[in-house]
């Protein structure tokens, strides 16, 4: 049996398989594309050719969702010729000559208009995709934005382009979200966006050239306060960034082809119906892999613990890899491991992320370096763990870093109380000079309030009186150590990146300073990183406010950049503070990745689940390319800064 199946077993065993549940309804938007208006086929001097086998997946997909998800699609699965067309009051499938530049928007933005908050809309996309050049917005560290070619994509002469860019797309993508819809889009096609999918049987290279036009359509708008709440979105790619979406015979032998990567995901949704789409992302990623297609790599991002029509979920998880007494966690200290946490580990992240579900070992982090975590097992497990893991923390261990706090209550029950619990947490010491205070509410009820001794960060904490006032203090002030340590991360010598908030228009950006910056509130800016050294390097930005919510900027969308060249700069717009205070960026650069996603927390302690839906998380809700990896090399340096801002 192969490794893939193995886990496939031990996947299926570890997920209830209670048949899919939904939290809305779903959605589709089906687009196919085999004859391209001005392909070779139609003129000698093209650049590029006709597929074989994207209107084919289109309907072999909905097949399977149709059938898997019992899901009421248009029917038939491909339109009935002469028809490239079809819908109902769910779905909309478009192909060949029907899938123009402006019928695809026009059918997304006919099913967001339809949708309800809760509701799930699924774009696939098979097709040519490529990139254009960007020499005028440069928020992409590859220098290129992602584009996916309609039917009447590359039109000679053209001034502007008809490709449908990706920035285009995450605009839209983002108003769908402030409305509390959730969108997932698949795209098979080459580094879906750049591209081209390989037909292997005749060694016929099918890329669509890169462009240098103007492209069309405005940057994705900046996310305002929009519903109360937020959907969340989910992108699964057949390839990475350079690479090609290969296509291979039909499968069952029939005739025509078909895309590797659509194949692989149907077998996965298949086997694995209920699973998070981080468990189906590696299943169609090793079927690609066993397949013998490794030079295409399907890359996933987004709220990937979430499952298809399931509502969001997000929980800092890390991937694991067995070992002889325990496991090695692919996080560090610049991912918040600490010695003496505690971890739980599964098969799954579906697993991981049920809070009834039983894991397979449980232990203690002893060793842990830049990116690297040694976990030893409390117990040996009852049976041999398989290789791939999944480590969600259970508990916090805070080391030697504590908390100066002043008890600065009035005589009495509640100061007693308050006495009492800081006592008892060992993270905290109640000492002079004190960094927090916990004071009586400055409108005189009987509420509670913790804050900064300089009065920043004001964190209500109710009543003493309340049941719920020890479990409410005892998360915050744990949130805000989570916070100090965040701070305190430095390293020595020069730093290797560099973070600028400059108001718009665009004004001189200090790079190396100290002073906080000030901007109104609301007001529009522009967050540039810059990698000041000769060395590539890895760089995130986490904004983090005075209450403690720490939400990762850079890379957005829980993705995963590829490394800034010696030098170069990255320019993320639409920045954008929603409400006054202190505003912190921590940029961490590294010579290999690290899961920056850990260190996320929202105001209740840990990751958020809205999206999008807070002060912070409103600074830059845009999309961005990145790839989700499995594995993470070890750390061999990094540098961290933090620029402060003050919106007033």
């Amino acid at each position: 049996m192969s490794n893939r199946w193995v886990r496939a077993f031990l996947l299926m065993a570890s997920i209830t398989q209670a048949g899919p549940s939904y939290a809305g309804t779903i959605r589709a938007l089906f687009v196919g594309i085999d004859h391209y208006q001005y392909s070779r086929t139609q003129r000698a001097d093209a650049l590029f050719d006709d597929l074989q086998g994207a209107v084919g997946d289109a309907g072999r997909i909905k097949a399977a969702l149709r059938s898997i998800y019992q899901l009421n699609l248009d029917g038939p699965d491909l339109p009935r010729a002469p028809k490239c067309s079809s819908s109902n009051e769910v779905s909309i499938t478009l192909v060949d000559g029907c899938a123009g530049r402006k019928s695809i928007l026009e059918a997304l933005d006919h099913e967001i208009s339809a949708s309800e908050p809760g509701d799930t809309i699924l774009f696939y996309f098979a097709g040519h995709g490529s990139r254009f050049v960007d020499d005028q917005v440069f928020d992409q560290a590859s220098g290129y934005e992602s584009t996916i070619l309609p039917y009447d994509a590359r039109k000679p002469g053209a001034i502007l382009s008809s490709d449908i860019m990706g920035r285009e797309l995450y605009g839209i993508i983002n108003a769908a979200n402030a409305r509390g819809i959730n969108v997932v889009t698949v795209f098979d096609a080459c580094d879906s966006g750049t591209a081209t999918r390989d037909f292997r049987t005749d060694g016929r290279n099918r890329s669509a050239p890169s462009v240098h036009q103007k492209p069309s359509g405005a940057p994705a708008p900046p996310i305002g306060d929009g519903a109360q709440h937020q959907g969340y979105r989910v992108h699964l790619a057949a390839s990475e960034d350079g690479e090609e979406a290969q296509e291979v015979p039909a499968p069952g032998g029939g005739s025509g082809s078909a895309g590797v990567f659509t194949s692989a995901l149907i077998e996965a949704l298949a086997h694995l119906p209920t699973a998070s789409f981080a468990d189906i992302a590696t299943e169609a990623q090793l079927s690609v892999e066993e397949a013998g297609h490794g030079a295409q790599h399907p890359h996933a991002e987004g709220k990937l613990q979430s499952h298809l029509g399931g509502a969001a979920v997000s929980v800092s998880l890390l991937d694991a890899t067995a070992a002889a007494d325990g496991a090695i966690l692919q996080g560090g200290q610049l991912s918040g491991v600490t010695v003496g946490s505690a971890y739980a580990l599964y098969a799954s992240t579906s697993a991981a992320v049920d809070a009834s579900a039983t894991p397979l070992a449980r232990g203690q982090i002893h060793s842990v370096d830049a990116s690297l975590a040694t976990l030893i097992l409390d117990t040996a497990a009852a049976k041999p763990l398989p290789a791939r893991l999944v480590a969600r923390e259970t508990s916090h261990a805070f080391g030697s870093a504590v908390l100066i706090v002043r008890n600065g209550l009035p005589s009495g029950d509640g100061r007693d109380l308050v006495a009492r619990m800081l006592g008892g947490l060992p993270f905290v010491s109640v000492a002079e000079p004190a960094q927090f205070v916990i004071g009586a509410h400055a409108a005189g009820s009987d509420g509670v309030d913790l804050y900064e001794v300089d009065g920043h960060g004001t964190v209500p904490l109710g009543s003493t009186s309340a049941p719920a006032f020890g479990i409410r203090l005892t998360d915050a002030l744990g949130k805000l150590a989570r916070v100090r340590a965040l701070l305190a991360l430095r390293s020595s010598g020069e730093p290797d990146a560099q973070t600028c908030i400059a108001a718009r228009p665009y004004e001189e950006c200090p790079l190396l300073t100290t002073q906080a910056r000030h901007l109104a509130v609301n007001q529009y800016a522009q967050l540039m990183v810059t990698n000041t050294s000769d060395q590539p390097r890895f760089v995130y930005v986490l904004g983090i406010t005075d209450d403690g919510e720490v939400v990762l900027l850079l890379p957005p969308n829980d993705g995963i950049d590829q490394a800034l060249g010696p030098h170069q700069s990255l320019k993320r717009i639409d920045v954008q503070l929603n409400s006054p205070g202190r505003y912190r960026f921590l940029t961490i650069a590294t010579d290999a990745p690290i899961n920056a996603i850990a260190l996320e927390q929202d105001s209740a302690g840990a990751r958020d689940v809205g999206g999008c839906k807070t002060a912070l998380e409103r600074l830059l809700c845009s999309a961005g390319a990145g790839v989700r990896d499995l594995s993470t090399p070890r750390v061999g340096s990094w540098t961290a800064t933090v620029v402060t801002v003050i919106a007033e």
